[in-house]
């Protein structure tokens, strides 16, 4: 009997996610060119940070994921020319910004 509960046990704890994904689309950037690229929110849990994803979708709507920050807040993103998306990013806290700016360019092919 104990084996059996030990094993229940067991696969109780390995087919379950302790702390859930949490994903939340936060802002989608078209280029003059047709190109787009979504920002996400993604909290992993107590284990890992917040990070924000950049993601570039393809013409099938799949998403392929460009860049992570370890950032919780868009302050804005636009293309500034037709390959080059500019992102400001910062974290927030109760209290407000708790980090400077920062302001990244990537080039989106």
């Amino acid at each position: 009997m104990k084996k059996v509960l030990i094993n229940a046990i067991l696969i109780l704890f390995t087919s379950c996610n302790l702390f859930e994904k949490d994903e939340q689309l936060v802002q989608t950037v078209n280029s003059p060119d047709g190109k787009v690229v979504k920002l996400y929110y993604v909290g992993l849990g107590a284990t890992t940070n917040n990070v924000l994803q950049v993601r570039m979708v393809n013409k099938d709507s799949e998403e392929t994921l460009i860049q992570a920050y370890e950032h919780n807040f868009v302050n804005s993103a636009r293309f500034a020319t037709k390959d080059s998306l500019v992102i400001i990013l910062s974290d927030t806290t109760m209290y407000g910004p708790s980090k400077r700016l920062d302001t990244i360019e990537i080039i989106i092919k």
